[in-house]
């Protein structure tokens, strides 16, 4: 009787060891399971959050190249407004970007949104560059700077000189070859005109108005040529041209100035052509399309490599709740 009555003690105390244990079980089950399913639910909310984030920021930049791509085109105030609300738009959401859980804990989505908003940044001052750019023609077409700044001041010149030496002539004619003169000194200013009416067409043609300009503008170069041979050609033979007329001292000099506007005008007129001729001739275009572009696919791919880690982070923290749940789920069965 002892012996049974000391039996019944012992599976007692251990049937009541045994059900403490259990339950604390059972608690810490419960525990990991919610804690398991709310940061499992956490993340997914965060997740969401962060690829609105992302897909807000893919179609800023987009709004942003198309605002730059249009106001390029028309120069209209309400378009620069619109490419600097874009701007202001990418601030917000990359700075809001950084806050969520997913990207402050994951080194590698971390450092992907430190590299996006350095990308920004730049992107930022090659905007205001662009824009800069685009305030003046001289800035925007690098040809514009050279006919304006130094073509034009020659031709004026030259222009100037020739109607003084003509004049003189004019005032002075005392014979024969002054007359011979004159005509040589009015046919130059008429090849001069005539070459500044095709430097004038070759300007137009550029911007393909009239047609191909690949085509055009070398066809233009070479009639701005052969008016620039003769031009040459009629300096060569004034400077040739010999008088008596004392009074026509000043047009001999005047001759000589105008051979040496000539040459510096067919040097500067070269420089144009090669400018208008380049890649570059419309810096703003170029610099879109070769720097601004460049910079907005690097920050495009940036946080579509931050799209790929949320994924990846996501799907191992999914994975990780469900090895718990199997290990809770073999101990249960045990």
């Amino acid at each position: 009787m002892l012996i049974f009555q000391s039996f019944r003690n012992r599976f007692i105390a251990v049937a009541l060891v045994l059900a403490v244990a259990f339950l604390v079980m059972a608690v810490y089950v419960t525990k990991t399971l919610e804690s398991e399913s709310l940061q499992s639910r956490q993340l997914i909310i965060d997740y969401n959050l962060s690829r609105e984030s992302l897909n807000k920021l893919n179609d800023a930049y987009l709004n942003l190249k198309s605002s730059l791509y249009r106001y390029t085109l028309l120069l209209t105030p309400g378009l620069k407004t619109a490419v600097m609300d874009s701007i202001q738009e990418l601030q917000e959401l990359t700075n809001s970007l950084r806050f969520y859980y997913m990207v402050e804990v994951s080194d590698k989505i971390n450092q992907h949104s430190h590299d996006h908003q350095t990308g920004l940044a730049l992107l930022e001052k090659q905007v205001l560059e662009i824009l800069h750019m685009q305030e003046d023609a001289r800035t925007r077409y690098p040809a514009a700077a050279i006919m304006l700044n130094e073509l034009q001041p020659l031709n004026f010149y030259f222009a100037s000189q020739l109607d003084l030496s003509i004049n003189e002539v004019r005032d002075n004619q005392n014979g024969q070859n002054n007359n011979a003169l004159l005509k040589k000194l009015e046919n130059l200013r008429y090849l001069w005109a005539r070459q500044v009416s095709e430097i004038r067409l070759f300007v137009a043609n550029r911007s393909g108005t009239f047609g191909d300009p690949d085509s055009i503008l070398p066809q233009n170069v070479n009639s701005v040529h052969l008016f620039a041979d003769q031009i040459e050609a009629s300096l060569i033979d004034l400077n040739r041209t010999q008088t008596n007329d004392k009074n026509l001292f000043m047009v001999k000099n005047g001759i000589r100035e105008l051979t040496i506007t000539n040459n510096k005008f067919q040097k500067v007129f070269k420089r144009t052509v090669d400018a208008f001729m380049n890649d570059a001739w419309q810096a703003d275009v170029y610099y879109l399309e070769h720097t601004i572009d460049n910079q907005l696919e690097k920050n495009l791919k940036l946080l579509h490599n931050i799209e790929t880690e949320l994924g990846l982070k996501l799907g191992q923290r999914v994975g990780t709740a469900l090895e718990t749940s199997n290990i809770v789920s073999i101990y249960i069965m045990w």
